[in-house]
């Protein structure tokens, strides 16, 4: 239970650290960083009576590395971030498959899994 809470604890504060390099707004990162806090401990606060503490915790953890795996896979250039346009609003003003591109798709994504990323941490706790 230590290393967990060790791992937890770090998870929380590295991602805490890099709310500000990540991609858009950092006035809205910092914000959905908030939010995030207030809605994880919601969460595990609810969860807990319901299904005990290891299977409270198994989920919480499951569901963080998940979204810790998608952050690094779209923070590397291993994956193609160009599906979220067909949920967002906004269209790219560029051409499609470009750098620009690219950015301008990571500046709604990245935002969005560190959200859920810390919304499991925030569980964990």
């Amino acid at each position: 239970m230590t290393i967990m809470w060790t791992a937890s604890s770090f998870s929380f504060y590295l991602l805490l650290f890099m709310t500000k390099y990540f991609e858009g707004s950092i006035y809205v990162n910092y914000y959905l960083d908030g939010i995030s806090g207030i809605l994880g401990t919601s969460i595990g606060a609810a969860l807990y009576p319901c299904v005990r503490m290891r299977t409270s915790y198994f989920i919480s953890i499951s569901f963080t590395l998940l979204n810790a795996i998608a952050l690094l896979i779209y923070w590397e250039n291993y994956g193609n971030p160009d599906w979220i346009l067909y949920f967002s609003p906004k269209a790219s003003p560029f051409e499609e498959g470009s750098e620009e591109d690219r950015q301008f798709c990571l500046a709604i994504l990245i935002p969005i899994i560190a959200f859920n990323t810390k919304v499991g941490i925030s569980a964990t706790f």
